[in-house]
């Protein structure tokens, strides 16, 4: 017997009779656990319970017909990929969200005009959804490309602002830092602003 009490595999092949004694045809084998054989032979299919009727067709229904509605889907990718690259990356890629956020809602149009002029009824609401989202991420990369150019245009212009966002990389090296040196400098900036 193996290790995990389990006997390895047999060769394929014909099952062994477990009625009769290996042997000795026509002996009876002493019944084991108290049960009886069964009395009678039960069909080999199992019998629908009484009042059941099985379906020809099971699972979900096909897809309507019609033509594609290829700009809904792209344009809810390329809008949702641009929350969240412009989330993921804290607006350092702006501009690559801005580009992605205005596709996405000139193919979220696109989508919704098609499925208004009748050319197809798929992917309704995923137009709709892509045009929405592609507005807020087109307003929320622009913002955060403002922002940015704002950074940029601090640094640049400002001695002690330059002077200071070099002390602190200096000081600390490394990414949180550079993160605290860019929030110091955005809150300097909005205080240049408002006064």
């Amino acid at each position: 017997m193996a290790e995990g009490g389990f006997l390895p595999p047999e060769a394929a092949g014909r099952e062994p009779d477990l009625a009769e004694p290996a042997g000795v045809a026509g002996a009876q084998r002493p019944l084991t656990g108290g049960f009886a054989p069964p009395s009678e032979a039960t069909p080999s299919t199992p019998q629908p319970t009484p009042g059941w009727q099985p379906t020809q067709q099971q699972g979900w229904a096909p897809a309507p017909a019609g033509p594609d509605n290829g700009a809904a889907v792209l344009g809810f990718s390329l809008a949702l990929s641009s929350v969240g690259l412009l989330i993921v990356s804290a607006g350092l890629s702006s501009v690559v969200s801005l580009a992605l956020g205005i596709v996405g809602m000139l193919q979220g149009s696109k989508g919704k005009r098609l499925v208004r002029d009748g050319h197809t009824q798929k992917n309704k609401d995923l137009a709709q959804a892509g045009f929405v989202i592609g507005i807020v991420a087109t307003v929320l990369a622009a913002l955060a490309t403002l922002f940015w150019i704002g950074i940029a245009i601090a640094v640049a212009v400002d001695e002690g602002t330059r002077r200071d966002f070099q002390q602190q990389l200096d000081d600390r090296r490394g990414q949180p830092a550079a993160l605290t040196a860019v929030a110091v400098l955005g809150i300097r900036l909005t205080g240049l602003v408002l006064s």
